[in-house]
């Protein structure tokens, strides 16, 4: 499993989920969030002040795709400008999850 995080510009978050749907992916959390410049740009890229972080576990195969999907193909518009890394997760816990079988 990996925890995938992709940090964009405000306004792009339905761009970014419509990726992650086509490539199969079920959930994720959206957070507003915003950017610092400091005194020089992050990798090149001027930083916008608001942003959106889209964070979601999924397995392996569909954080490499995604990947490739925002990275290789430029399915994302340009103004977009963000980044994304992805970090293994060693375990994923509930907390107080509902199993829904058992109340029926």
């Amino acid at each position: 499993m990996k925890l995938l995080y992709i940090i964009i510009n405000d306004g792009f978050s339905d761009d970014v989920l419509d990726l992650l749907d086509k490539a199969g992916v079920t959930g994720a959390t959206i957070i507003p969030a915003r950017g610092w410049e400091g005194k020089a740009d992050f990798l090149s890229l001027p930083i916008e002040p608001a942003k959106e972080i889209i964070i979601s576990v999924v397995e392996e195969k569909f954080a490499d795709e995604i990947g490739t999907m925002i990275n290789g193909k430029k399915l994302l518009p340009e103004q977009a400008n963000g980044l994304c890394l992805s970090l293994e997760v060693a375990d994923v816990n509930y907390i107080n999850k509902i199993d829904i079988e058992e109340n029926e």
